[in-house]
């Protein structure tokens, strides 16, 4: 099984993240929902805000890119959804899932298709390949990801382990 995560208490792999546009256009339930509908079990999920410091660092492989400030500014300018994800193929099926980062490229049906307002506006976030995921958190285990400040409660859907505190239900 692959596994996503992004500043969650999970050490695997990649991540996925409902990113501010998405969350402040409250689409985080049709999103995940559409993700669980494709065969995605989600294993945690928070909602946090971000500092330009951990969204310099997790997109790091932008850097010198023109596009950069305005992604860290976007990427910081509300909270987001982190989310850990698991399925078989995780990585090539939640980029099928989530569609093409333009939407007006992005097959029918896709989250991009559906939601995205536009390239840089488009919802969500996912690892183009698993090695991208890898190296995002390895940039992210420092102790800045513990740092991360919540807006809101978390979400813990830990099924695997039903018999820990909190599973299958929202924390407070």
């Amino acid at each position: 099984m692959r596994t996503f995560v992004l500043g969650l208490k999970r050490s695997a792999g990649e991540k996925s993240i409902v990113k501010p546009d998405a969350v402040k256009r409250n689409l985080i339930g049709k999103i995940l929902a559409h993700v669980e509908g494709e065969g995605f079990r989600i294993a945690e999920a928070r909602l946090a805000r971000l500092t330009r410091e951990q969204c310099q660092e997790f997109y790091a492989e932008h850097l010198g890119k023109p596009f950069f400030p305005g992604l860290v500014d976007y990427m910081t300018s509300g909270p987001v959804m982190l989310c850990c994800l698991e399925r078989e193929s995780a990585v090539a099926t939640l980029r099928e899932v989530i569609g093409a980062t333009d939407p007006a490229q992005a097959a029918e049906g896709t989250i991009r298709k559906l939601y995205a307002e536009s390239k840089g506006r488009n919802s969500v976030h996912a690892s183009d390949s698993a090695a991208s995921g890898l190296a995002a958190n390895r940039r992210l285990k420092s102790s800045s990801v513990a740092s991360l400040p919540k807006t809101s409660s978390t979400l813990r859907c830990d099924i695997a382990r039903s018999s820990s505190a909190g599973a299958g239900r929202a924390a407070g």
